[in-house]
């Protein structure tokens, strides 16, 4: 049968539970420190009131989501250079070639342009870059994060985020 809690070691668990858990000590480690289970520490917890969610966690949560969010930034702009050279490789000069014939031959000649097809395919490069950097953009505007690219886009307006609905600054 279990034991049963004296107030005065209620009393002392009770005032070191919320520094302990804030410093980032876990349920165990302060059980441990009192020679209590964790069940007793953990339902000291909840009667004061003090968040058992380690803080080392949410520390470490919230670095992941930053770097994850750095990641896709890096990743959204690279997207956009792929778009912007596949744009400019529309209308840069190319050579065409051709392989093959009865004897296998090799023929090249430049151009001023890639034929249409390539064209095409560039447009394509293009279009689906810029989508799929619409997406992050997006999803980390979701996320409570500011775009780059509207934060450019309301500083050309002159309106900045947080004022009231008519955009004027001071208004």
């Amino acid at each position: 049968m279990a034991q049963r809690l004296s107030e005065e070691l209620r009393s002392e668990i009770s005032a070191a539970v919320p520094a302990a858990l804030a410093a980032g000590d876990s349920v165990r480690t302060i059980a441990t420190r009192f020679g209590v289970s964790p069940a007793t520490v953990s339902a000291i917890a909840r009667e004061v009131r003090a968040d058992t969610q380690r803080s080392q966690t949410k520390r470490a949560t919230a670095a992941k989501t930053a770097d994850l969010a750095a990641r896709r930034a890096r990743i959204s702009e690279r997207l956009v250079e792929a778009a912007e050279r596949a744009l400019d490789d529309m209308n840069a000069p190319s050579v065409i070639y051709n392989f093959g014939g009865k004897d296998n031959t090799y023929a090249e000649r430049p151009v001023s342009r890639p034929p249409v097809a390539d064209q095409r395919q560039l447009a394509t490069i293009a279009a689906i870059a810029l989508d799929k950097h619409r997406m992050l953009d997006q999803y980390d505007a979701q996320q409570g994060m500011a775009s780059a690219v509207d934060d450019w886009l309301l500083d050309r307006l002159g309106v900045r985020r947080g004022n009231d609905a008519g955009g004027e600054e001071g208004a």
